[in-house]
């Protein structure tokens, strides 16, 4: 007993915070040697320390979060809807980021429902056994198969993290077949990132910072007939340098969240709020 408690105190405190102020510590480190520092004092009015410890708050919040709803990332009705097609909204494609699942998206899901978006469908894949390349071909089989039952409906791709970059390249691959109507990538790595080299598996080791991977992604033509929005924090713990979150092009649509970290991006109902009414209104 001792010995669990001693577990389940690791997983719901030392775990959170230690991630957290360890991910918040390179952050500081990054944007202390770099001009991001001034441009954050700027952004913040002059509360950096302020905004830097509300993402710190909210990255042990959110991590908490993802262990207590990782398992749940494996029931069948996480990752698909039970057609309705009386709805007059568009489907919805959701992909996880690196060492997620499904699970990270009950929040958000929740959300897209209570909005209309009724059918809502989550791609699975593991992070330790997959490629980007076989992901995306995962991704590209779910939005063609998503077409066939909603045919005169493209359907909404929202990727989270490395899930913004598979949904980029997916985009990419169907440019031509126009299954999809609108690409919303949170806290995503366009041009890697350089806490990659600190991941574990082919996966993660893939978005190094202007690694081959993003920058191919980034250099290909870009699909101008759908509308793209970038949602990044400011002082997102994960991706580093903060130039790394900014899509290459003029052609996306931009937002700057409030000042939280990654992981939160999946929980934070005015993040949510902001992207439902993006999609909303790109209809």
């Amino acid at each position: 007993m001792h010995e669990f408690a001693r577990f389940f105190i690791f997983c719901l405190v030392v775990l959170p915070i230690g991630f957290s102020l360890f991910t918040y510590i390179l952050f500081w480190y990054e944007i202390s040697w770099s001009p991001y520092l001034d441009t954050l004092h700027r952004m913040s009015g002059g509360r950096t320390r302020q905004w830097i410890a509300s993402g710190l708050f909210s990255s042990a919040i959110s991590v908490l979060l993802v262990v207590t709803t990782y398992p749940f990332g494996y029931l069948r009705r996480l990752q698909v809807s039970e057609p309705d097609f009386s709805s007059s909204l568009p489907p919805v494609i959701l992909v996880h980021g690196l060492y997620h699942n499904p699970g990270a998206w009950i929040l958000f899901r929740r959300r897209l429902k209570a909005s209309g978006f009724k059918n809502v469908y989550a791609l699975r894949y593991s992070s330790w056994t997959r490629t980007f390349p076989d992901i995306l071909e995962d991704l590209e089989r779910m939005v063609l198969e998503v077409n066939r039952l909603f045919p005169d409906k493209p359907a909404i791709l929202i990727g989270h993290s490395l899930g913004g970059l598979l949904g980029h390249a997916c985009l990419q691959r169907l440019r031509d077949k126009g299954g999809i109507a609108t690409l919303v990538t949170l806290g995503t790595p366009h041009h890697g990132s350089k806490l990659a080299g600190l991941g574990l598996g082919r996966l993660a080791q893939s978005l190094a910072y202007h690694g081959p991977l993003t920058d191919e992604i980034s250099s290909r033509p870009p699909v101008l007939s759908v509308p793209l929005f970038a949602f990044y924090s400011p002082v997102d713990n994960m991706v580093l340098p903060f130039d790394a979150l900014l899509p290459a092009g003029k052609h996306w649509i931009e937002e700057i969240t409030a000042p939280i970290s990654h992981v939160a991006m999946l929980y934070h109902a005015g993040t949510a709020s902001r992207v439902i009414a993006r999609i909303s209104n790109s209809l």
